[in-house]
């Protein structure tokens, strides 16, 4: 039988090893919050050089209001960037995601939110933020957003027996007429395409009467993903299978 000495030598070894370990986890951790504060810094350059540069080229070139376009959509990219980084680039909530982007075009009271929580991948982030900005424009230069009572609703569900597929309704009411317009601008085929392109999602938007509706839909994640971080990773935390 082990002596008293013997275990306290054994308990000491076992504590040195925990925290050599405990100090290797310390510097990874240290590295990982490095690198990403380098990404960060380098991705807020180089869109500070890209809307240097479209302000140096494009000024007297276009319209003053496709450039204003042009540059709201970096600051949606750098808005997304941002929240993604004080994440760690590990999952974000899509929430926090409506909500600043909304926040960049109208007073909170303006729209609400409804539906679980719900994680995101980088991609999957990179690109609803995208598609929410450009709702959000379009609602504000011609949709409900345009008026002083109008509002946006945004829901989001699991939808039943779709594993972690993701349904999303944005829908506006209380705001001018709404006419189909005859030809589509970049931002509204950027809403029914990006999905489609970046994640094999899909997208529709309908004129309705009372106020410009659009679902968006992602289907369930492949396996394996494309980062190692994502895999296995639910969107729907605490849930397994589909149900919504």
């Amino acid at each position: 039988m082990p002596t008293v000495t013997q275990l306290a030598e054994e308990l000491r070894i076992a504590n040195d090893a925990l925290a050599a370990a405990n100090r290797k986890l310390a510097d990874a951790d240290a590295r990982h919050e490095t690198m990403i504060g380098e990404l960060n810094h380098r991705v807020r350059n180089m869109l500070a050089v890209v809307s240097a540069v479209a302000n140096q080229t494009l000024a007297k070139a276009v319209d003053e209001d496709v450039l204003d376009a042009f540059q709201d959509r970096l600051q949606a990219m750098a808005r997304t960037y941002k929240l993604l980084t004080e994440a760690g680039w590990s999952h974000l909530p899509f929430q926090e995601l409506v909500r600043e982007a909304l926040a960049a075009h109208a007073d909170p009271s303006r729209f609400s939110l409804d539906g679980p929580t719900l994680n995101l991948t980088p991609r999957e982030a990179l690109a609803l933020g995208m598609v929410i900005h450009e709702l959000a424009a379009n609602a504000l230069k011609h949709g409900a957003l345009s008026t002083a009572n109008g509002h946006v609703q945004v829901c989001w569900e699991n939808p039943a027996g779709q594993a972690d597929a993701i349904d999303i309704r944005w829908t506006e009411s209380s705001g001018p007429p709404v006419v189909a317009p005859q030809h589509r601008g970049f931002g509204m085929l950027m809403v029914e395409r990006q999905l489609a392109y970046e994640l094999q999602g899909h997208s529709t938007v309908t004129y309705a009467r009372g106020g410009l509706r659009a679902t968006l839909h992602l289907p369930p994640r492949q396996a394996p993903q494309e980062h190692e971080h994502e895999r296995g990773t639910s969107r729907w935390p605490g849930r397994h299978g589909g149900g919504g």
